[in-house]
C-alpha cells in the first residue's frame, strides 16, 4: 500500500483501511479518481458494500473522523459505556486499556484511573471500594464527553508546552492558524521514575522539554516550532553557547536535530502545568540510552577530514622545533640539532618549507594527535598502524605513540584480548573430612530437574541431590539432610547463585557457625572442585540419554565406583578418607581384617548380660513343640473384644528352626511362618508321642542346655541376674575362651560366601 499511494494526495491508510480527503467535492472526486485507477492498475480489488463515498464523516481506527477535528468513534464510547464493573484484576487492565486508547483526548485520565491502577499492584489485594466505584464511573463520563482534538496543518504556527513537577511531566501539543486562533492536537504526561525524581527542579524542566519534544517528533522534524517553558534558567542553558551540566548537556545534544526557539511564560499560564501535576502514569525511563547517543556524537565529530599540504606547511611555521632544525640545516652546522635528529641528519631536508626526513613528512607536535587519529581509522592494531604511518610521516619517538593511542583506544580495548589468568593458587588440603565442602546446582535438566552437588575437598566425597524445587528453602532443607549424616561442616564454597547469597542462606550458615566463601562472579575456577564434578555427572547423563537409559540409575552407579575408586590426587578412594574403610562394590577383593577382638568381646559379653536378664524378666523357656504336632496359632488381629487370643484353626507344624516355626493349615493346606510364643500345641503324632520318662529326659536336657549357654554374669547386671559361676571372673574368660576356640574364621567364611 504504502508503494501504490506513495504519490497520491489526499490519501491515507492503515493496512487495508483508506481514506480520502478533499476540501471541495471536485478536490475529493479528483482524488479518489486517480487512487481507483491506480487500484485498477496494481489488481487490488475493493469491497463495494464497506466503501463510503462523499460522507462528511465517519469511523476510522476507532476515531470519528470529522471537519471539525477528531474525537473517540461512538463505538469506542458505547463500548466503555457498557464496561460491567471489574471483578478481578485481569478485568481491570482490560477496561483500563480501552480507557486509554482515549487518552490523548482526556488530559487527566492518568489522574482519575490511579485508584484502578493500584488494583494492579502485584503486592496489593483486589478490593473493590468506594474509591474505585467512583473512578470507573468518572472515567466513563469524561471519555463519553470527550473533546474534540484538531487536525495538524503544516502551514499552521505549532508550539509545544512542558512543565514538570516533582513526581511527572506533562505535555501539550497547540497549533495556532492565521486568525490566531489556536487548537489542541494532542495531550501527554509521563510519571517521573525514581531516579528522575531526584533531579533538581531545573534538571526535571529540562527533561520535560526534551521528552515532549521526542514524545511530538513526528510533527516536529523539519519545521520551526515554540517551545514553551515557565522555567526561565532553560532559555539560557538550552542557547548554543551555554555551559550546563553534563546531564542537561547531553539532552540540549539530543534536540540539536530539531529547529526550535525556547520561550518563557509564567506558571500559571502554563496549560502543561496539570498534566505533570496530576499524572499518575506508571514510570518509564526517559533516558536508557543517553550514553549512547553521546558516544554516536562523539563518534561523528571524531571523523577527520584528510591533512591537506597546505595545513602541514602552516603547522611547521607555528612550530619552534622545526623552525630552529630549518635554521640549523640552512647553516649546515648539523653537530647542533639536537639528538633525535641528529642521528638522521644526512636524511634531513626541506621542500616547500616543509621539513622532510627523506620521502617521509615531519609532522609539527600541533598535527601529531589528528595523524595518530587518521592512521588509527579503521582500528588497525599497533604493528599495522606503525607501518601505514612510517610510509609517509615520522617525528620522534612516533612507535611509542602509535603503541600508547591504540593502548588507550576505546574500541580497541573492548574488542581485545582478555588478560591472561594469574598464577593458580592451589588450595591446601584441609585438617579432616567434611570440614570444607564446596556446592553448586547443575542444571535445568531437560525435564526440569537440577541437581545439587556437594562436594568434600578433604576426601572428594561426592553428594548429589535431586531437586525439583531449588529455592533457598528447599536448598537449605536438603543440606540439613546431608549434614545429619556428616555433621556441620566448618565453611561451605558456593558461587553467587540467588539461593546462596540470600540472606535467609546467610542467616543458615551463621546460625550453624558455618563460614560461607562466595566465588568471584564469573569466575568459576574458583569453585574448580565441585566445577570438575558437574562436568564428569553431565557426561554421564550424556552418555544414559544417548543410550535410552534411566540417567538416575547411571548416575547412581557412577557415584558408587567414583566413591570406591583411588583420587590421582590423594592416593586413596573418597570412602578410605571419608570413613576410614573401603565399600563393598560388584568387584571381588579380598577384605581386610580388622584386630578388633576387645570389640568382639566386649559386644558378646554384653549381649550375653541383656540376654539372660531378659530372658529371667520374661520367663523364658524352651518350646517343647516339634514336626508333626498339632497347634492352635495366636490371632494377629482381633475383629471385636470378644475374639479370643487363640484362633480355633488346627495347624501341623512342618518345619522348625529354633524360635522360627513353619506351620501348615487342615483345613486349606497354605503354609504360614510363626514364632513358637505364639503357638500353642494340642496333640501329638503317635509317631512322636513319648513316655513320660522320656518327655522328662528330654526336658531335663533342654535346662542343661540352657544353662550352659548362658554366660557368667557380672557386677550391674540388673536384676534377676542369673549368676552361673561361683567365681565372675575366671567365669567370664571361660565364657570368650570358649567362644573363641568355636569361632570360624571370618575371612574363610567370607571368602566362601
Amino acid at each position: 500500500m504504502d508503494e501504490i499511494l506513495a504519490d497520491c494526495e489526499g490519501a491515507y491508510w492503515y493496512l487495508d483501511d483508506v481514506g480520502v480527503v478533499g476540501t471541495t467535492v471536485e478536490e475529493h472526486d479528483a482524488r479518489l479518481e486517480k487512487i481507483l485507477q491506480r487500484f485498477k492498475e496494481t489488481g487490488v480489488v475493493l469491497n463495494v458494500k464497506k466503501c463510503k463515498i462523499r460522507v462528511t464523516q465517519f469511523d476510522f481506527l476507532g476515531y470519528r473522523i470529522s471537519s471539525k477535528g477528531i474525537r473517540p468513534s461512538t463505538a469506542k464510547q458505547e463500548a466503555i459505556m457498557s464496561f460491567r464493573k471489574p471483578t478481578n484484576d485481569s478485568e481491570v487492565r482490560s477496561f483500563l486499556g480501552l480507557a486509554n486508547y482515549m487518552a490523548k483526548f482526556v488530559p487527566n485520565l492518568a489522574t482519575i484511573d490511579e485508584p484502578l491502577r493500584k488494583l494492579l499492584h502485584k503486592e496489593t489485594r483486589f478490593v473493590w471500594g468506594r474509591e474505585q466505584e467512583l473512578a470507573f464511573h468518572e472515567i466513563k463520563a469524561r471519555i463519553s464527553n470527550a473533546g474534540c482534538l484538531g487536525f495538524y496543518n503544516i502551514a499552521d504556527q505549532t508550539s509545544v508546552v512542558a512543565d514538570a513537577s516533582p513526581y511527572a511531566l506533562g505535555g501539550v501539543l497547540i497549533q495556532t492558524n492565521a486568525d490566531q486562533e489556536s487548537r489542541v492536537i494532542c495531550f501527554a504526561s509521563k510519571s517521573l521514575t525514581d531516579t528522575e525524581k531526584r533531579y533538581c527542579q531545573t534538571e526535571r524542566e529540562a527533561l520535560a522539554l526534551v521528552w515532549v519534544v521526542e514524545r511530538f517528533q513526528i510533527y516536529l522534524i523539519g519545521r520551526e516550532f515554540d517551545l514553551i517553558t515557565d522555567c526561565k534558567a532553560l532559555t539560557f542553558l538550552f542557547n548554543p553557547t551555554s555551559r550546563p551540566c553534563a546531564r542537561i548537556e547531553r539532552w540540549v545534544l539530543r534536540l540539536q536535530g530539531f529547529r526550535y526557539r525556547v520561550v518563557f511564560t509564567k506558571g500559571k499560564d502554563n496549560i502543561a502545568d496539570a498534566l505533570s501535576r496530576l499524572t499518575s502514569a506508571s514510570p518509564q525511563p526517559f533516558d536508557p540510552a543517553e550514553e549512547l547517543t553521546v558516544c554516536e556524537i562523539g563518534s561523528a565529530a571524531a571523523a577527520m577530514i584528510a591533512l591537506r599540504w597546505s595545513e602541514i606547511k602552516y603547522a611547521s611555521k607555528g612550530d619552534e622545533e622545526i623552525q630552529q632544525i630549518v635554521k640549523i640545516l640552512n647553516s649546515e652546522d648539523t653537530v647542533q640539532l639536537p639528538l633525535p635528529f641528529r642521528l638522521i641528519a644526512t636524511e634531513l631536508c626541506i621542500v616547500d618549507d616543509v621539513l622532510m626526513r627523506g620521502d617521509r613528512i615531519i609532522i609539527p607536535q600541533k598535527l601529531q594527535q589528528r595523524v595518530l587519529q587518521l592512521g588509527h581509522e579503521g582500528h588497525p592494531g599497533a604493528r599495522i598502524m606503525k607501518e601505514y604511518l612510517r610510509a609517509s610521516v615520522w617525528w620522534p619517538k612516533l612507535d611509542k605513540h602509535i603503541e600508547e593511542y591504540v593502548r588507550e583506544c576505546r574500541g580497541c580495548t573492548l574488542v581485545s584480548a582478555p588478560n591472561p589468568p594469574e598464577p593458580m593458587m592451589r588450595k591446601e588440603l584441609p585438617a579432616g573430612p567434611w570440614e570444607q565442602i564446596a556446592i553448586d546446582f547443575l542444571g535445568p535438566l531437560p525435564d526440569g530437574e537440577n541437581l545439587l552437588v556437594c562436594v568434600d575437598y578433604y576426601s572428594r566425597y561426592l553428594e548429589v541431590i535431586i531437586m525439583d524445587d531449588i529455592s533457598t528453602t528447599s536448598t537449605i532443607a536438603e543440606l540439613l539432610t546431608v549434614f545429619s549424616r556428616y555433621g556441620t561442616p566448618v565453611s561451605i564454597r558456593a558461587d553467587n547463585g540467588p539461593q546462596f547469597s540470600s540472606t535467609e542462606f546467610k542467616d543458615f550458615c551463621m546460625e550453624y557457625g558455618i563460614k560461607l566463601v562466595s566465588t568471584i562472579p564469573y569466575w568459576p575456577a574458583m569453585n574448580g572442585e565441585v566445577e570438575r564434578q558437574n562436568r564428569s555427572i553431565l557426561k554421564r547423563i550424556r552418555i544414559a540419554h544417548s543410550l535410552g537409559k534411566d540417567w538416575k540409575t547411571e548416575l547412581r552407579q557412577y557415584i558408587l565406583m567414583y566413591h570406591s575408586a583411588k583420587q590421582s590426587t590423594t592416593g586413596k578412594s573418597p570412602a578410605e578418607l571419608m570413613f576410614n574403610r573401603k565399600v563393598r562394590t560388584k568387584l571381588p577383593r579380598v577384605p581386610v581384617v580388622l584386630d578388633d577382638t576387645e570389640l568382639r568381646d566386649h559386644d558378646c559379653l554384653l549381649k550375653e548380660k541383656g540376654k539372660v536378664y531378659s530372658d529371667t524378666k520374661r520367663k523364658a523357656a524352651m518350646s517343647d513343640i516339634t514336626v508333626g504336632d498339632t497347634v492352635i496359632a495366636k490371632r494377629t488381629k482381633k475383629i471385636n473384644k470378644l475374639d479370643t487370643v487363640f484362633s480355633p484353626e488346627e495347624y501341623t507344624v512342618v518345619d522348625k528352626k529354633g524360635s522360627d516355626v513353619i506351620i501348615r493349615s487342615t483345613a486349606n493346606g497354605k503354609d504360614f511362618r510363626r514364632n513358637a510364643a505364639h503357638l500353642k500345641m494340642v496333640s501329638r503324632t503317635e509317631n512322636d508321642n513319648q513316655s513320660a520318662q522320656t518327655v522328662q529326659e528330654k526336658d531335663n536336657n533342654k535346662n542343661d542346655l540352657a544353662q550352659h549357654s548362658r554366660p557368667p554374669q557380672d557386677e550391674g547386671c540388673g536384676e534377676g541376674s542369673n549368676d552361673v559361676s561361683g567365681d565372675k571372673g575366671s567365669g567370664a574368660a571361660e565364657y570368650i575362651s570358649k567362644r573363641r576356640k568355636t569361632e570360624p574364621s571370618r575371612l574363610k567364611d567370607y571368602i566362601t560366601y
